[in-house]
């Protein structure tokens, strides 16, 4: 059990765990016992409540998605899953290790403000980031 709890939002410490009873029903409840947390032994909560963290869990599955939006992926000239969607504009990494930003097109092309790309001489690309929002 102990090994399925999240440490403390507050400290970051493992809490402790213990029976409580009311009106004949007893669960297990946790509480965190570090005299330097916030909420230091101020009340004991149900486990699944303790585990729920809405904030953090959205803010971690966001980072995730953003850390995914910005990797090199792989260009596979063979496999459409691993290509961008038409006329979308990519940075590229050819297999001279240069760098470029560029379209893609339909059957496998690219093609770039500076240069086109020969078949098979785009090795990997990236998503670009959402432009900043502009005020006017």
């Amino acid at each position: 059990m102990m090994s399925e709890l999240k440490p403390c939002p507050f400290c970051g410490g493992m809490p402790k765990v213990n029976d409580w009873t009311l009106k004949g029903i007893t669960d297990k409840r946790c509480f965190c016992d570090n005299e330097k947390c916030p909420v230091y032994l101020s009340k004991t909560i149900a486990i699944d409540d303790w585990n729920t963290r809405p904030i953090e869990d959205a803010l971690t599955a966001r980072i995730a998605e953003l850390e995914a939006a910005r990797r090199w992926i792989p260009f596979d000239w063979e496999c459409k899953e691993n290509q961008p969607d038409h006329m979308q504009v990519c940075l590229v990494l050819t297999t001279d290790n240069e760098m470029y930003s560029a379209m893609f097109l339909s059957d496998n092309c690219w093609t770039g403000l500076c240069r086109d790309f020969c078949k098979y001489e785009v090795a990997y690309w990236m998503q670009l980031p959402e432009p900043p929002e502009v005020k006017e």
